[in-house]
């Protein structure tokens, strides 16, 4: 997935949101994946839903 924001660019994140959809940017602390910092992606997937990742497969 070509990005949707450049590097050194300004973002605003809503910090009161209380949910999350597919598609939508989210702004979290990767701290649980033994990151020691916060992490901005894309929310793929959410509660319910099944995905499947094949290791080296890439989106086109």
């Amino acid at each position: 997935m070509k990005p949707t924001h450049s590097a050194g660019g300004s973002m605003v994140f809503n910090l009161l949101a209380t949910g999350v959809d597919r598609g939508d940017v989210v702004l979290f602390d990767a701290a649980a994946w033994g990151e020691r910092h916060l992490a901005v992606e894309r929310v793929i997937a959410v509660g319910g839903d099944r995905i499947t990742y094949i290791p080296g497969e890439r989106a086109a």
